[in-house]
């Protein structure tokens, strides 16, 4: 499983991704690092089993989705973004 991750901040590879499977539950952790800051995904064992028998492999995942739509904490209520980390230190 090595697809590639794209950071939903920079629109680029994310700089660093690491996996690893929990033998107790069987779920898969992804973890992928940008621009200074970690995003971690699980996927469950369910989800893989579906990923097998439907034979449907992702080659393209996001990361840091949600930290687009995360509203400002600077006011209750509003409905701006909140500051995204810069990219440009790479």
């Amino acid at each position: 499983m090595n697809p590639t991750i794209i950071c939903s901040v920079c629109q680029v590879p994310v700089d660093s991704f690491e996996w690893w499977d929990d033998m107790m539950t069987n779920d898969r952790h992804i973890v992928a690092k940008c621009h200074g800051a970690k995003d971690e995904m699980i996927l469950t064992e369910d989800d893989l089993w579906r990923m097998v028998k439907n034979n449907s492999f992702p080659s393209v995942g996001h990361a840091f989705i949600t930290t687009m739509l995360m509203p400002s904490p600077t006011r209750a209520g509003s409905s701006t973004v909140a500051a995204l980390p810069s990219c440009d230190a790479r």
